[in-house]
């Protein structure tokens, strides 16, 4: 899963994304993708909101992330092949996304080595945030912790 927002990655990372000019609108409550769907494109949020979680066995909505303007959702595995959705992302009120498909930003990132470091330093900077989150929902989130320390 990702996100990223504007004060997160670098001015040319930002203006990257934005040059994409596949616009998508979705109206409350559609699905950007679903759980066990092929991994293909990243959604940059221009306007609205996005719900990303995931549905338990017995039918509760977890919710892991926010989205809104200016937010990367997706779970694409560059240079990886295909891979399925672990979550989903559902806009929980009218939003636009720009669409970039998995293979084209492949492309772009091979292409250009300056623009591919920023997308390394950004995808290092979500993975420690990420890693923080569970810490702290793992050290203080739960009480059954305090039998095991």
């Amino acid at each position: 899963m990702m996100n990223i927002t504007t004060d997160s990655f670098s001015n040319e990372l930002q203006q990257f994304f934005m040059s994409f000019d596949h616009k998508i609108s979705f109206k409350k409550g559609d699905f950007l993708f679903q759980e066990g769907s092929t991994s293909t494109h990243l959604f940059f949020i221009t306007s609205g909101a996005v719900q990303v979680g995931k549905v338990t066995p017995e039918g509760r909505e977890l919710t892991l992330q926010l989205a809104s303007s200016g937010d990367l959702v997706g779970e694409v595995m560059l240079f990886c092949g295909s891979t399925p959705h672990m979550l989903q992302a559902k806009a929980i009120e009218p939003c636009t996304a720009i669409s970039i498909q998995k293979r084209v930003l492949e492309n772009e990132l091979a292409q250009y080595p300056a623009l591919s470091m920023e997308y390394m330093k950004w995808m290092g900077l979500q993975i420690k945030r990420m890693q923080t989150k569970f810490r702290d929902l793992i050290l203080n989130g739960k009480k059954v912790l305090s039998i095991l320390l």
